[in-house]
């Protein structure tokens, strides 16, 4: 995972912001099918449930998957 072009770990701090912007139906059922994981794994699991989501991290957080 990238941000700016660098690696870098996804913080819970920095996914508690992103998850407001996810819809709670994926979210839910990302989270009943992972928990507990790293904010990474939920992410990217996230992404493949909603693959445009992936352009909205990119373009409001600059996180590259």
């Amino acid at each position: 995972m990238k941000m700016y072009h660098e690696d870098f770990e996804l913080t819970q701090d920095l996914m508690d912001a992103i998850v407001v912007f996810m819809d709670d139906e994926i979210r839910e059922k990302i989270h009943c099918a992972l928990a507990p994981c790293t904010p990474a794994d939920f992410l990217k699991a996230y992404v493949k449930e909603d693959p445009d989501f992936e352009d909205f991290l990119y373009s409001e957080f600059s996180i590259e998957l």
